[in-house]
């Protein structure tokens, strides 16, 4: 399998985690359990891709993006265009 067949591969499998998510945790962040923001849910590996982490649902959680920001410790810009 060549890379662009395992990348298809993995936005497969990464978008039917995500359904299986969203309906399980009822479309809340499965940190804060608030709704997403306008920017929705981003699946996130607790063990990430390039450390060896798989993605399949014991290694994935939907999160806000502020949940996931703050994770990767990134500037979170709102809606009016002033970071938070």
């Amino acid at each position: 399998m060549n890379q662009r067949q395992r990348r298809a591969v993995e936005l497969k499998l990464r978008s039917a985690l995500r359904a299986e998510l969203l309906e399980e945790c009822g479309g809340l962040c499965q940190k804060c359990l608030s709704p997403p923001t306008f920017l929705g849910l981003s699946l996130s590996h607790t063990i990430p891709l390039g450390r060896g982490g798989k993605t399949e649902k014991s290694n994935v959680k939907l999160l806000c993006h502020p949940c996931h920001s703050a994770l990767h410790h990134i500037n979170i810009v709102g809606p009016d265009g002033h970071r938070t």
